[in-house]
């Protein structure tokens, strides 16, 4: 009866604590998604406002595809950097946390996990790094495209006048083309990534439970 009433104080709490802990982090989340609407739409207003007073002379160094790529774009990029920053502190906080808990069960089995962590490091990098080029090419084949749209729809009466419609079409059709190519080669750097830190953490636990059979030690079902 003791032991059973253990087990149920256990399950109790575990029960407990993740309920607070979904509740926390869902709160959390949901506070965040909140501030980056408000900080997205002061950056876009106060933009817009810029662009309405400036001078025409600041106002031709940027094309119509920039400006745009600035609301669209930049913008959210600017606004999702919440979510990183939350990481900046969270994710070392777990990580010394996991690397504690893992040496007081399996000693010194948990530097499996840690050396192939260092190994995907520059696996990491090198598709981060890859991600951001193609980005960067990406949002320039988009303000290619916009500034030429732009232009067709400034001009659109010598454009009707001269019958010239198939002409821009075939070129607006090969700038749409250049940056469908790059969102396809984004969309599989991004699965590669994706699907790197899926396997990730099984291939870790798998790695850190056969050093510590390999080095003598014995683990259960319960202990897991």
């Amino acid at each position: 009866a003791p032991n059973l009433l253990s087990a149920g104080l256990y399950l109790l709490a575990l029960v407990t604590v993740s309920c607070v802990k979904a509740f926390v982090s869902a709160n959390l989340r949901f506070e965040l998604q909140k501030l980056g609407i408000r900080i997205k739409g002061s950056l876009i207003s106060e933009m817009f406002s810029k662009v309405l007073n400036v001078n025409l002379a600041c106002l031709k160094s940027f094309t119509v595809g920039q400006i745009s790529n600035f609301a669209s774009e930049d913008v959210s990029q600017i606004s999702d950097t919440l979510y990183t920053l939350l990481n900046i502190w969270a994710v070392p906080l777990e990580l010394i946390v996991l690397i504690f808990l893992l040496y007081q069960y399996i000693h010194l089995a948990f530097l499996a996990s840690v050396g192939f962590c260092i190994l995907i490091t520059p696996v990491n990098l090198y598709v981060t790094g890859k991600l951001e080029k193609h980005e960067e090419i990406l949002m320039k084949q988009r303000d290619l495209r916009l500034k030429m749209i732009h232009e067709v729809f400034s001009n659109i009466k010598t454009v009707k006048f001269f019958s010239w419609e198939e002409n821009f079409i075939s070129k607006l059709s090969a700038l749409r083309n250049l940056e469908l190519k790059e969102l396809r080669t984004l969309a599989k750097f991004d699965a590669a990534s994706f699907y790197m830190w899926t396997i990730a953490p099984l291939i870790i636990t798998a790695l850190t439970i056969g050093t510590y059979s390999l080095l003598g030690g014995s683990i259960t079902v319960s202990e897991l």
